[in-house]
C-alpha cells in the first residue's frame, strides 16, 4: 500500500520549522508513529502551482527522489498527472529486471523452449532490479503473443537504459547497467597498439545537433534558440517524472558532437562486449582519451580473428531530478524577447584541484606531462537573465567565438563587511539556499567552508593555490567549487582567450561584443606549485616594522599533488609534505635597490638590516619548480632602519655641525 499525503499551494507558505507540533515533524522525518520501522511510513508530495520558490515547500516534501514539481496551474491534465504519480507511486508500474527475467525464463515468449533451458545470472538481475527501484523506474506495458518479444525487449532496454545479453563465457543471461558507474583510470585504453582501423567517424554538425527533445504526454524541453526537435516515444513509461528524466538522457547523446564511430580492434577487443565502457586514446584524431561505450560488436571468423565494434561517446548517466522540477511553466514563446547578458558571473583558469576533481588525477598529470604550461577556463554565473533559456562559454584568440558550451549555474552572495587577511568568520548579505559547493572563491582567493550558520560562514583563508587577501565590503562570494564549467579547449601559456557568456532566449541569441566577459591570461595554472603558506616575519604575521638587526621569515610548505581531495588545507595551516623538487624564491627590496634575489631550498631565511637607513623593505616570496613559479606570491613590505642621526656641537647647542671633506 502507498500511503502518501499531498499538498498543493499556489502561494507562499509558512516555515515548518516554526510549527510547534511534533505529530507534524515526526510525519515529515518518518519517526515517531509514522516511520518506516514499523511500516507505516507516509510519503509526502508537495506540488507547487506557478510559484517557483520551493525553499519552504521542500521542508515537507519527503520524496526527495522527485523533488517539488513547478506546474502550471493552466494545464489541468498536468496537475492531474503529477498527483497521480504521488497516489500510485513507483508501485503502480513493473521492476524492468523483473520484466526481462520474465521474457527470459518463461517459455512462451520465445526466448526459453522445452528444448533450450536457459540460465540466468541471478545476482547480475539482483543487482538492476535495486538500481531501478533506487531510480525511481518503473515501466507499464500490455504486451500478447502478436508482437515480437524482441520489440518488447527493445523497448525496455531503451527505457531503462540496460542491455540483456548472454555472456559468452558462461552462456547466462545478464543484465548490464548503462550507467556512469564506473572510474575512468580503471578503463581499458584502446589506441594505436591495439586499434587495427578506425572508420565511420559521425560528428553531428553543430547547427545541426538535435537541442530539442518532446517526449509524449507534453514534457517539452526547451534549450536554446533554434531548435532541431525531435520528438522520442518511450512506450512503457506512464510516469510523466520518468518520461523527462529519460528526455534529458537522450538530449545528452543527441546533442553530443561525437554520434558514434567503428573501430576494428586485434584480439584485445575479444573481451569487450554490448554495453561496456573504455576510452579511445586517437588525439591526431582530437579523441584524446574520450570515454566510449559499445552499441554493437562483431567478434569476426575463423579466417579473420578481427573484433569490429560500434561505439559512441558516453553520455548516458540517468539524471537524478526531472525536467519537471526546474523548468519554468510551458508557455508560447514571446517573439521581443532580447538575450540580455549576464550580470554575476566567475571566469578564471582552472585550478589543478578542480581539474582533477572532474577528470581524475591521473588523467590529469598525465596532461600536464606531456604539455606542462596549459590551462583550460572554468566558469559559473549566478541566474539567468529574465527570458534566457541558456548561457554558454565561448571562448576566442581573435574575434571569432566558438560555440558557445553549456555553463553551470551557481550561488552568489555579498559580504556583509570587510575583512583582512585573518579573518575567519564572515558574514553574507544573505542565507544559501543550498550547500552542494566544495569551496568558494572571493576576488581571486579560494577559501574552504568548515561550517555555516545561517548567514555566518567559518573558512580556511588562502586554500590551493592562493593566498590571503583584504576583501572590500559589497565584494561578491562566489560558492561555485565543484559547481565549475570547464571549457574543453586547452590554450598555452601567453595566450590571452576572450572570454564571454553567451545567452538565449526563445528568438534571439546575444552578440558576443554584447555579452558579458573577461580576458584571461593562461599561465598554465595547474602545473604551477602552489605558493609558501603560514608566512611569519620575526614570529608575526603581517608586521608593519621591524626593529633588531635581523629579519626572520618562516613558511610552511605545500603540495599540490597531495592536496587534491577532502578537507582543503588553509593558508595558516602548519607544513604539509613539500612537493618533490619544490625550492623557495626570496626576494627582498629596499627602496629600489634589491638586496637580496636566491633561491633556496629550506622553508625559513634570514637577513641583516642593521645597517639599512629607514625605509621600506619589502618581502617576495614565491615557490618554484624546474624554473617554474607558483601562480600567486607572497608580498609585504615592512617599515625597518633606524632614524638618521644629527650630532649638536656640544659648546654652541643652537647650531648642526656638519663636516665636509674633499
Amino acid at each position: 500500500m502507498n500511503r502518501c499525503c499531498i499538498f498543493v499551494s499556489d502561494g507562499e507558505l509558512e516555515d515548518v520549522d516554526s510549527i510547534n507540533n511534533k505529530n507534524i515533524h515526526d510525519l515529515i522525518n518518518r519517526s515517531g508513529a509514522f516511520s518506516a520501522a514499523n511500516g507505516r511510513d507516509v510519503n509526502i508530495y508537495y506540488i507547487n502551482v506557478d510559484n517557483h520558490n520551493v525553499s519552504l515547500s521542500s521542508k515537507i516534501d519527503n520524496t526527495s527522489v522527485d523533488g517539488v514539481p513547478v506546474i502550471d496551474g493552466s494545464n489541468s491534465m498536468l496537475i492531474y498527472d503529477t498527483m497521480m504519480y504521488a497516489i500510485n507511486g513507483a508501485n503502480a508500474d513493473m521492476n524492468p529486471a523483473h520484466i526481462l527475467r520474465e521474457l527470459v525464463l518463461s517459455q512462451y515468449t520465445g526466448f526459453n523452449s522445452q528444448s533450450i533451458q536457459n540460465i540466468i545470472n541471478e545476482e547480475s538481475f539482483k543487482r538492476a532490479a535495486d538500481t531501478f527501484y533506487r531510480e525511481n523506474l518503473g515501466l507499464s506495458y500490455l504486451w500478447n503473443n502478436q508482437s515480437k518479444f524482441e520489440d518488447l525487449k527493445k523497448n525496455i532496454e531503451k527505457a531503462a537504459d540496460c542491455v540483456l545479453d548472454q555472456n559468452p563465457q558462461t552462456n547466462q543471461f545478464e543484465i548490464k547497467l548503462i550507467r556512469n558507474n564506473y572510474n575512468v583510470d580503471d578503463l581499458l585504453v584502446f589506441d594505436k597498439t591495439n586499434i587495427v582501423k578506425i572508420s565511420d567517424i559521425k560528428k553531428n554538425i553543430v547547427t545541426e545537433m538535435i537541442n530539442s527533445v518532446t517526449v509524449r504526454d507534453d514534457a517539452l524541453i526547451s534549450i536554446a534558440g533554434r531548435e532541431n526537435n525531435t520528438t522520442v516515444t518511450y512506450d512503457t513509461v506512464y510516469s510523466r517524472s520518468l518520461a523527462s528524466r529519460l528526455a534529458m538522457r537522450d538530449l545528452a547523446y543527441l546533442s553530443s558532437d561525437l554520434a558514434s564511430v567503428t573501430l576494428t580492434l586485434n584480439l584485445d577487443g575479444r573481451i569487450l562486449s554490448r554495453g561496456d565502457v573504455f576510452l579511445l586514446n586517437m588525439p591526431l584524431l582530437g579523441l584524446d582519451r574520450v570515454v566510449m561505450r559499445i552499441i554493437s560488436v562483431d567478434y569476426g571468423t575463423q579466417k579473420s580473428n578481427q573484433v569490429t565494434i560500434e561505439c559512441s561517446r558516453d553520455v548516458f548517466s540517468l539524471p537524478t531530478t526531472s525536467v519537471v522540477n526546474s523548468q519554468p511553466p510551458i508557455s508560447s514563446p514571446v517573439d521581443k524577447d532580447v538575450a540580455k547578458p549576464v550580470k554575476n558571473f566567475i571566469i578564471m583558469e582552472a585550478p589543478y584541484y578542480e581539474l582533477v576533481y572532474n577528470y581524475g588525477q591521473k588523467v590529469v598529470d598525465q596532461l600536464l606531462e606531456d604539455n606542462d604550461l596549459t590551462g583550460q577556463i572554468s566558469a559559473a554565473i549566478c541566474n539567468l537573465p529574465e527570458n534566457a533559456l541558456f548561457a554558454g562559454l565561448a571562448t576566442s584568440l581573435s574575434s571569432d567565438f566558438d560555440n558557445a558550451e553549456s555553463i553551470t549555474n551557481c550561488e552568489m552572495r555579498e559580504l556583509s563587511h570587510q575583512i583582512d587577511r585573518m579573518e575567519s568568520v564572515i558574514k553574507l548579505s544573505s542565507a544559501l539556499e543550498n550547500d552542494e559547493y566544495i569551496w568558494v572563491i572571493i576576488d581571486d582567493e579560494i577559501l574552504f567552508v568548515e561550517s555555516r550558520n545561517g548567514d555566518e560562514l567559518t573558512v580556511k583563508r588562502g586554500c590551493l593555490d592562493t593566498i590571503p587577501a583584504e576583501h572590500k565590503q559589497n565584494s561578491k562570494v562566489y560558492f561555485c567549487g565543484g559547481q565549475l564549467t570547464l571549457k574543453s579547449e586547452e590554450y598555452c601559456e601567453g595566450d590571452k582567450v576572450d572570454c564571454r557568456i553567451i545567452t538565449r532566449t526563445s528568438t534571439s541569441s546575444i552578440d558576443p561584443k554584447d555579452a558579458s566577459g573577461k580576458i584571461v591570461d593562461i599561465m598554465g595554472r595547474a602545473i604551477r606549485p602552489y605558493p609558501p603558506a603560514n608566512v611569519t616575519i620575526n614570529g608575526i604575521y603581517y608586521p608593519t616594522s621591524i626593529t633588531g638587526e635581523k629579519i626572520e621569515i618562516n613558511w610552511s610548505s605545500r603540495n599540490r599533488l597531495q592536496q587534491t581531495s577532502g578537507i582543503m588545507v588553509g593558508w595558516y595551516e602548519s607544513n604539509v609534505t613539500v612537493e618533490p623538487d619544490v625550492k623557495y624564491h626570496v626576494v627582498l627590496r629596499h627602496f629600489t635597490n634589491t638586496l637580496i634575489d636566491t633561491i633556496i631550498e629550506e622553508p625559513h631565511f634570514s637577513f641583516d638590516i642593521s645597517h639599512l637607513k629607514k625605509g621600506d623593505l619589502s618581502i617576495e616570496l614565491s615557490s618554484i619548480k624546474s624554473s617554474i613559479e607558483s601562480s600567486q606570491k607572497f608580498r609585504h613590505s615592512v617599515v625597518v632602519g633606524n632614524d638618521i642621526e644629527f650630532i649638536f656641537n656640544e659648546e654652541k647647542r643652537n647650531k648642526l655641525e656638519f663636516t665636509f671633506k674633499d
